[in-house]
């Protein structure tokens, strides 16, 4: 019997899809892990707004930040003004979903998805 070989494009897009969900299966894993573990990061421009549009007033304290040159999101209860300096911070924070992040460019609205994070605050945080 004389077997088949499969050509080069079907081997080819075969290795292709799998490496895909390799790379999708990692992300949403690491995504999941930080809902559930904290950690700490490094925010290079911090500034507080009143409310996030379309969002339900659950905190007392919204803040736009930028983390690692992505746009973000921090939810927290804790005034974060007393760890903001020179606009920068270092939190520790675990991530609370994906909201969108609503921009005017000139008359232009842009919507991105961005990561909304939570303040956790740490033990020696507690005490002061």
């Amino acid at each position: 019997m004389k077997e088949k070989k499969m050509s080069i494009k079907k081997r080819l897009l075969i290795e292709l899809l799998i490496a895909l969900a390799s790379i999708i299966t990692i992300a949403v894993l690491l995504f999941v892990c930080g809902m559930l573990i904290p950690h700490n990061k490094h925010f290079t421009s911090v500034r507080e707004v009143r409310t996030i549009p379309d969002e339900e007033e659950t905190y007392k304290h919204y803040y736009y930040a930028v983390g690692f040159k992505r746009r973000c999101f921090i939810y927290s209860n804790e005034d974060l003004n007393d760890f903001i300096k020179n606009g920068e911070c270092d939190i520790k924070i675990k991530i609370k979903g994906i909201r969108w992040y609503r921009e005017d460019r000139s008359g232009i609205i842009i919507k991105s998805p961005v990561i909304a994070y939570e303040f956790v605050k740490t033990e020696e945080e507690k005490f002061y």
